[in-house]
């Protein structure tokens, strides 16, 4: 029975790794408070313009500050929000950035903050889940390689795709981004559109070609014909539903069952994938599935005592062994001097 699991932020975060849009700030933060003056300049910028966009967001959707910042599709989501006007008629802030702070180079600025910041993650984690085989498939949407650092012994690496991430001969590069459409030519004073919207049409994921891009994995995917699907971590927001809907299209003939991570299945969550699931019939179909993390580190303890316990089996097995054995040897020789 081929499984396939659809990974998202909230599985690397189960294993205690700091990949949280809060840990973002956190690091940019450090990397300020640590540079020149010439880069603590440009570091700034960003975290500006992060934090203006952030509170445009939560002015438009009236939560608490920072409420939703372990979500990483936040990150995604707040870059809609730096243009003057999308098409969804979300507005930044009036006065949220001076015009020199939206420069082309900041664009590239971010990409390379980005990129430094996954690469001092430690992917490291005590945690594990039984719940892997050999021959599942996964749909990654982290940028991390957790899978392949604590899974090596239980999940094949060829059978894992990171679609946000594009390899070449030099490095790796990450997609991310909102899914909003820009209106070119607005009016808003103070500002200079032009500017801000070429931010925000920059920051836009260009979903369709990523799964052109992944073309062979999809492919096989349905040669493997996927018959359980699994989410862990994955938030099913707008910008990445694309790449489910295409799965479903695909493999609709296949699929017998959804699930959905214990922790998800008890959130709000969960109204997002029925919702999703009514336009394939599979609303029905949705079940909730352990996801339930083992602590080595915990277990340590526990099993340096079992190890013990079965140590002094072994030596106490050997002893009778050996004392068995001298005492069929001291009867043979009292044999021996009987017959005598």
């Amino acid at each position: 029975m081929t499984r396939l699991f659809v990974i998202g932020n909230g599985f690397d975060m189960a294993h205690n790794l700091s990949t949280s849009f809060e840990e973002f700030k956190k690091y940019i933060e450090n990397r300020i408070n640590k540079s020149k003056k010439k880069e603590k300049e440009n570091l700034f910028s960003i975290y500006a313009i992060l934090n203006s966009a952030e509170g445009s967001y939560n002015c438009k959707t009236n939560i608490l500050k920072d409420s939703d910042s372990s979500e990483w599709n936040l990150f995604e989501t707040i870059l809609a929000y730096i243009g003057s006007l999308n098409e969804s008629e979300e507005y930044c802030k009036e006065n949220s950035f001076r015009n020199d702070m939206l420069q082309e180079n900041v664009l590239i600025d971010l990409q390379s903050l980005f990129t430094q910041w996954i690469n001092s993650i430690d992917e490291h984690s005590t945690r594990r889940t039984r719940l892997f085989k050999n021959d599942d498939l996964f749909l990654n949407f982290n940028y991390t390689k957790t899978l392949q650092k604590n899974y090596r012994f239980s999940v094949c690496n060829k059978n894992i795709n990171h679609i946000h991430v594009l390899k070449n001969k030099c490095n790796k590069q990450y997609h991310y981004g909102h899914g909003e459409n820009f209106i070119k030519e607005v009016e808003s004073p103070g500002l200079d559109n032009e500017k801000i919207n070429f931010f925000g049409l920059n920051t836009k994921k260009d979903t369709k070609n990523i799964i052109q891009n992944n073309k062979r994995f999809y492919e096989k995917l349905q040669k493997s014909k996927i018959k359980e699907l699994f989410f862990w971590g994955f938030s099913l927001s707008e910008v990445d539903k694309p790449y489910i809907e295409k799965i479903f299209e695909d493999n609709k003939s296949t699929i017998t069952k959804v699930y959905l991570s214990k922790y998800q299945f008890y959130s709000r969550d969960k109204v997002k994938f029925v919702e999703f699931l009514k336009k394939y019939n599979l609303e029905n179909k949705l079940e909730s599935f352990n996801d339930h993390l083992i602590d080595n580190k915990t277990m340590k303890p526990f099993k340096r005592f079992i190890s013990t316990i079965v140590f002094c089996i072994f030596v106490y097995q050997g002893v009778r062994m050996i004392l068995g054995l001298n005492e069929v040897i001291k009867s043979k020789r009292i044999n021996k001097l009987i017959l005598h």
